[in-house]
Formats: structure tokens, sequence, C-alpha cells
């Protein structure tokens, strides 16, 4: 068994990070997935109350969300 170890590539101590890295990491990248996620469970709840059809939309909506959110890279 081989050591990877020694392959990793080390990340900088956080008093090693200059002010513009650490600004990147403190905060997220945006991205309009979860807005449509909670926009197609919304049309799911509201298709419990009205119809069906209106329920199979927003499932298909939301399992595209999902899979949007997770493929999304930046």
């Amino acid at each position: 068994m081989s050591d990877n170890s020694s392959q990793r590539k080390r990340l900088p101590k956080r008093d090693q990070l200059t002010p513009d890295q650490m600004e990147k990491a403190l905060h997220a990248k945006k991205s309009y997935w979860p807005f449509a996620l909670s926009l197609a469970i919304l049309i799911s709840m509201v298709g419990v109350v009205t119809h069906p059809i209106v329920l199979g939309v927003g499932v298909a909506l939301a399992i595209v969300a999902i899979i949007g959110w997770g493929l999304e890279y930046h």
C-alpha cells in the first residue's frame, strides 16, 4: 500500500492566506438553484391542494433543480 500523503496538495494555514483569498474562501458563490428548488417545492405543495398534474410538474421541477444544483460548478 502506497503512502499518498506526500502526494496531496497542502493547503495554506488560515494566517497564511492573503485578505483576497480569505474573502473568497468565506463567501459562497451565488447560485439560482436553491431559489429554483424552493419554487419547485412551493409548486408541489400547491399541487397537493389543487391538482395532481400541478404536483407532477412541481416534482419534476424539483428533480431538475436538485440535479442542476448538484452538477453546478464554478
